[in-house]
């Protein structure tokens, strides 16, 4: 899925999920879904919508890119399947393996877009193994989650807002435990990859959805979201 230069997840039928820092002054407002092979105009699985609305985090912070997540109502809805949003801090242990979707590039030289939408397994690492990866420059905060270090085992530009999930044996399994925030510069792998943690907000993106979603997913249980808005 294509987000004006970043990636993101469907997560409603009328619901995108992204990152925060990939809506600027320059989104243009236009959401593709399905564009699996981005080099051609004519692939038929491509989904062309406005974002009616973008619901940024109230806490997110440009600068440390904490809280960096965003959710978008479309002007219409998809077949794609929506992915199941994580609701359980607990699921994750250090070294299991967790499967990063992206558009971003794939080369940290020249930097071109791939044709084909990429996929890259990365393993999880606690945050206090990722702080001392990162400190003194940057402090993973409760509300972020890391991938391990490694050449070139990083997300890219292009990646952010996209999906890292947690792959089960079929889709009503598989769920989304992050969305790519932020890296190092060069995409080299020096430092791990941060994520936003979606249990971490889990009750106020629920809750955005609830309100915006025309068809909110049933496991979201609606009726008992907390309002935000």
């Amino acid at each position: 899925m294509d987000i004006e230069g970043c990636s993101g997840s469907v997560v409603a039928p009328d619901i995108i999920l992204s990152a925060a820092h990939c809506f600027d002054s320059n989104f243009c407002g236009m959401v593709i879904i399905g564009w699996h092979n981005v080099s051609s105009d004519d692939d038929d699985d491509a989904e062309l919508y406005d974002a009616e609305d973008v619901v940024i985090h109230p806490l997110y912070n440009d600068f440390t890119y904490a809280f960096d997540v965003a959710i978008i109502k479309i002007n219409g809805t998809t077949m794609v399947e929506p992915v199941r949003i994580n609701d359980d801090p607990n699921v994750l242990v250090t070294g299991e393996t967790l499967t990063l979707v992206g558009n971003g590039d794939t080369n940290n030289v020249t930097f071109p877009d791939p044709e084909i939408i990429q996929e890259i397994e990365l393993m999880y690492v606690d945050n206090e193994i990722c702080n001392d990866v990162w400190a003194p420059h940057l402090t993973i905060s409760p509300d972020m989650m890391c991938t391990n270090v490694g050449p070139f085992l990083t997300p890219c530009y292009g990646d952010s807002g996209g999906p890292l999930l947690r792959m089960g044996k079929n889709s009503i399994e598989t769920v989304q435990v992050g969305i790519t925030s932020h890296g190092d510069a060069g995409c080299t792998g020096e430092h791990s990859a941060v994520y936003h943690r979606l249990s971490y907000t889990f009750e106020w993106t629920r809750a955005i959805i609830c309100v915006l979603s025309s068809d909110p997913p049933a496991y979201l249980d609606c009726t008992n979201a907390t309002e935000f808005l």
